[in-house]
């Protein structure tokens, strides 16, 4: 997997309602690919180059039927004619979804399974008998988040300019955090906007963090990809007026609109020291 040579960082000035015109500045991972870009190519390098220093016959990961990691998973193996298959927990809203379609299309096996299998596949035993029946394949976590994911979003600080003061970032599994938090210049403080409520810091991965790391869990809007009308018209606004650095609502958009709060609350500076990382997203959302 080749290094994104795209990234950029893109500043513009914004104005939520009728409140004071701030300087909002995005780190662009997600430029390089719809699919496979944002945080999804830095978790996924270790990854894959673990598969190839072993001897395994394919890769195996798990996801909903709107998982991100899924999609982007699917294309990088399809680049990399690896064979990969994903187990997708069931739901009401059915699994004709643009995020499965298109990792069938990359060439993904979909193994749909019950909620509560799904659930049980989080225990080490049963995960174990349960992957026997598909050879031996490289497990990679949901989300991608494990300790090769944390390696790869390393070098995210890479891009990262010493001039912000404050890094924010949407937080899932944590993963991406965690892995920038490795290599950032300690001068520069680090903030986890969360999407959705869970302990975070307690992943295995996530041991040793610094000082400098904060979470804010104040903007989950209920849990993972659930939202309100002021997120969804933060949202449709912002996507309005700058349509070349496009949002969603699930990561991107929560992460916006933590920031403009904070910064409202005078807890984050206005005058363009804070960088918010684009972490992709979009797959979805682009045919």
């Amino acid at each position: 997997m080749q290094l994104p040579d795209e990234i950029t960082i893109d500043s513009v000035r914004y104005a939520k309602g009728r409140g004071p015109e701030v300087s909002i500045s995005w780190l662009r991972l997600d430029k390089s690919d719809p699919i496979t870009g944002g945080n999804k190519w830095f978790k996924l390098q270790h990854n894959l180059r673990t598969f190839r220093a072993g001897s395994y016959q394919g890769v195996l990961s798990f996801g909903g039927p709107y998982s991100n990691h899924l999609a982007a998973l699917a294309e990088c193996c399809r680049r990399e004619g690896i064979p990969c298959i994903g187990i997708v927990r069931e739901t009401e809203a059915g699994m004709d979804t643009i995020t499965l379609q298109r990792a069938a299309q990359s060439g993904m096996r979909i193994e749909v399974v019950s909620r509560s299998e799904y659930r049980a596949l989080r225990n080490p035993d049963y995960q174990i008998h349960f992957l026997k029946q598909f050879g031996n394949m490289m497990l990679i976590p949901e989300g991608g988040s494990n300790l090769e994911g944390v390696l790869g979003c390393s070098s995210i600080s890479d891009f990262i300019p010493s001039r912000f003061t404050d890094v924010a970032l949407p937080v899932g599994t944590g993963c991406t955090l965690c892995g920038i938090d490795r290599s950032l210049p300690s001068a520069q403080r680090l903030l986890g906007i969360k999407v959705l409520e869970a302990r975070q810091e307690s992943q295995p991965f996530c041991d040793g963090l610094s000082q400098r790391v904060s979470w804010e869990s104040g903007f989950t809007f209920g849990g993972y990809a659930r939202t309100d009308q002021a997120l969804m018209d933060l949202v449709f606004d912002w996507n309005f007026r700058f349509p070349d650095i496009p949002i969603e609502p699930v990561y991107t958009g929560k992460l916006l609109f933590g920031v403009l709060s904070l910064m409202e609350r005078g807890e984050l500076n206005r005058d363009g020291q804070v960088l918010l990382c684009h972490t992709g997203g979009l797959q979805a959302y682009v045919r």
